[in-house]
């Protein structure tokens, strides 16, 4: 075998296993943006302010190693658990190569992050944010609610624009 056909083997299989490594089983369904609102410790709104390197700038001289950053973000609404006022900062997020959610500047998302230390949450690959929407901002809603006062409710639920972890959603 010739050196490059061994070269393009190698570099063939290496990128073939960075496109697989994010994919997940077979049958396997995402859990809804209503479930991951009820599993994380907090929901916010927010926007990308700075991205800071983790562990240093061995990442293409932009990100740490696996491409992971700390998303420093504005937050403009906290849906879901408490957060002291101001910016915040948060590990965890990073390139989709890596299975990582990574934000860009600009754009409004809903995050979901761990609070013990403060860091992007995963349900399942590339899951800490969505970008923001009505929809998505509905699907919060149902997840902060109690699922029995929804139902309740039939749809006609009134919901605060920011909730505490003591909030409740009245009927209309």
């Amino acid at each position: 075998m010739s050196n490059q056909f061994i070269t393009f083997l190698v570099v063939f299989l290496c990128v073939l296993k960075l496109s697989l490594q994010c994919l997940p089983p077979f049958g396997w369904t995402p859990p809804t943006i209503e479930e991951r609102t009820r599993k994380a410790p907090l929901v916010v709104r927010a926007r990308l302010i700075k991205k800071i390197p983790s562990g240093g700038l061995s990442f293409k001289r932009q990100f740490g190693p696996h491409g992971s950053y700390t998303a420093c973000l504005k937050v403009s609404h906290v849906y879901k658990g408490v957060l002291p006022a101001g910016d915040v900062c948060a590990s965890g997020f990073g390139e989709p190569v890596f299975c990582k959610t990574d934000l860009a500047f600009g754009v409004s998302y809903v995050v979901f992050l761990n609070t013990d230390p403060l860091s992007a949450r995963y349900e399942f690959i590339a899951s800490a944010a969505v970008p923001y929407s009505n929809t998505i901002f509905s699907q919060v809603s149902k997840g902060v609610c109690c699922s029995k006062e929804y139902i309740r409710c039939a749809r006609a639920l009134v919901c605060p624009t920011a909730w505490s972890a003591t909030a409740s959603c009245k009927c209309r």
